[in-house]
């Protein structure tokens, strides 16, 4: 069998065959493809891949929003169970944070009770909604939170009224002030007084042990018969006269001038004096079934001059921003000897050292003369 002749003519005959076998090729792909069977099956391809990840997302966020509901759930009730033990240490069921006999000292006892109410309404029910949108995502349950939301409002609206008088109400017992002041001249005071601290701090430290605390400086006693406060302070001038003398100037807040004054003339301090001493406590004593009313003492001893003290370590427990020419901090003013001159007090027994300057200064000063 003989083959045809290579020449131009038939190499160019056998490549438009080819060309033209590729392209029918190609045409009857196109139309394989186009058919309606291949396009319905790349559409559901395409409707499955969609669905898919669909179904993923729609997962991943089904577990944030479950997570987030839990998370709202748990905060919700533990947010609620303190506000409970709040409300029953307020009313002295138990003491827990916030001592009963206190609470009853500061409220009254229909004053609480509604003040108690309306801050139960007013910051229980946004937890409680909280905790109905934490169950009903968690749990996937059918609640209709609007009729509830506008019932629950109405109730806390009426919680912000109650609280909002009750406390405005509260803080009218706290507007005036008054004082009890005693004066007492100390006789034939020898050139040098010692200022001693009675209990003092490892005395204190003790009895610190038998006693409820609350805050800074608060002690209640097991029997809860009186309230120990920690807010004494001392401060020391210049007489105006050859004579020493001890001013005891006790405070207290009121809803009136009277009531403050009267509060402040219950306040129990013990102190007492020598021709040599003076022994201060650094602590007050008000009774239980009187009202707190943010009561405190100033002792001033005012001393002549020429007089001198000497300002034990102890003292460091009462001293008040104590003005002197060194400008010394109260700190630092104990364990040494002081001397008031016609400029005021000043040091004479540091040892060469110089007394460090006050790192601060209080902005208050203590008024003398009380009508």
């Amino acid at each position: 069998m003989r083959g045809e002749r290579v020449n131009i003519s038939n190499i160019e005959k056998n490549i438009r065959e080819e060309m033209g076998s590729v392209k029918e090729q190609v045409e009857n792909f196109g139309k394989k493809i186009n058919s309606d069977s291949n396009r319905q099956k790349i559409k559901e391809g395409s409707n499955r891949a969609v669905s898919f990840a669909g179904d993923v997302f729609r997962a991943f966020f089904m577990v944030i929003g479950k997570i987030i509901g839990l998370v709202i759930t748990i905060v919700s009730i533990l947010f609620l169970i303190a506000l409970t033990i709040i409300v029953f240490s307020l009313f002295g069921i138990f003491s827990f944070g916030f001592p009963g006999v206190l609470a009853h000292m500061i409220f009254s006892p229909v004053g609480s009770a509604w003040l108690i109410t309306g801050s139960i309404l007013l910051i229980g029910i946004p937890f409680v909604l909280l905790l109905l949108n934490g169950i009903k995502i968690l749990f996937s349950v059918k609640l209709n939170l609007k009729k509830i939301g506008l019932v629950m409002l109405f109730f806390w609206l009426i919680g912000v009224a109650l609280a909002t008088y009750q406390g405005v109400k509260l803080g009218k017992e706290f507007t005036k002030e008054g004082t009890f002041r005693e004066q007492y001249i100390i006789t034939n005071a020898s050139d040098t007084l010692q200022l001693n601290i009675s209990p003092n701090k490892s005395e204190w430290r003790e009895m610190e042990k038998e006693y409820n605390s609350f805050g800074d400086g608060i002690y209640i006693p097991e029997n809860e018969d009186s309230l120990y406060i920690r807010n004494v302070c001392f401060d020391i001038q210049q007489s105006k006269s050859d004579s020493v003398e001890l001013v005891i100037i006790r405070h207290s807040r009121g809803s009136s001038t009277k009531e403050a004054r009267d509060l402040a003339s219950g306040i129990t301090y013990n102190y007492s004096t020598s021709a040599n001493s003076i022994s201060l406590s650094p602590v007050l004593a008000i009774l239980t079934s009187e009202k707190f009313r943010a009561q405190y003492v100033n002792v001033i001893l005012k001393l002549p001059v020429g007089k001198s003290i000497f300002l034990s370590k102890d003292s460091r427990m009462i001293l008040e921003d104590v003005q002197n020419l060194t400008d010394t901090d109260d700190y630092e003013m104990a364990g040494h000897t002081w001397k008031m001159t016609k400029d005021g007090l000043e040091c004479k027994d540091f040892n060469g050292d110089q007394p460090k300057p006050k790192k601060w200064k209080h902005n208050h000063t203590v008024e003398v003369n009380v009508n």
